[in-house]
């Protein structure tokens, strides 16, 4: 079935299944009974932004949604991302919605999860390894694809613009979630 979304053109989904995921009005303010929740950290340390998400699930409801997200931009004096406003969110989404885990690319954010760890922040690796991109790739086109995933978007209209932009690159390993620029 993968065949049909390997275009590499950013239309691995179609429109109507990304306006779908998108029916939530905004972040959540408290933690909801019933789901649980994880966050995912990808820290762009120069010239690059930041982000972090939070997501929860639900067994009975059998759902995935956005609860909340930030995104850093890179200082236009340094061209850098202030990394102790991202701890702090961290903390604060940990300490809001009780994350099970926080994950992270340890080649990106080692010392960042230490700190956090010490702060009793339940973060963990989340190596980008070929097996887990082709697993990421095929289960975020399969809860999209489903209607399992509901996202909301910032008033830039930024995420569900990047959802458009995604393609799926077949690769020997499996497959990939690519973004075109």
């Amino acid at each position: 079935w993968m065949g049909r979304w390997a275009s590499g053109k950013g239309d691995a989904i179609n429109e109507d299944r990304i306006d779908r995921c998108f029916s939530l009005l905004g972040p959540l303010v408290a933690p909801e009974s019933g789901w649980s929740y994880i966050g995912g950290l990808d820290l762009g340390i120069s010239h690059d932004h930041s982000g972090l998400v939070v997501v929860g699930a639900s067994v009975a409801e059998q759902k995935i949604k956005l609860v909340w997200m930030r995104a850093w931009e890179p200082n236009s004096r340094t061209g850098e991302v202030d990394l102790t406003e991202v701890e702090d969110a961290c903390k604060s989404a940990h300490q809001l919605f009780g994350l099970y885990s926080l994950f992270y690319d340890p080649h990106q954010a080692k010392l960042m999860a230490q700190r956090l760890i010490r702060s009793n922040v339940p973060a963990r690796e989340m190596v980008f390894s070929v097996s887990n991109v082709s697993k990421m790739a095929v289960t975020f086109l399969q809860v999209v694809e489903s209607g399992i995933l509901l996202c909301y978007d910032d008033e830039d209209g930024r995420l569900r613009r990047d959802f458009g932009k995604f393609s799926i690159v077949e690769r020997q390993y499996g497959f990939k979630l690519e973004a075109i620029s």
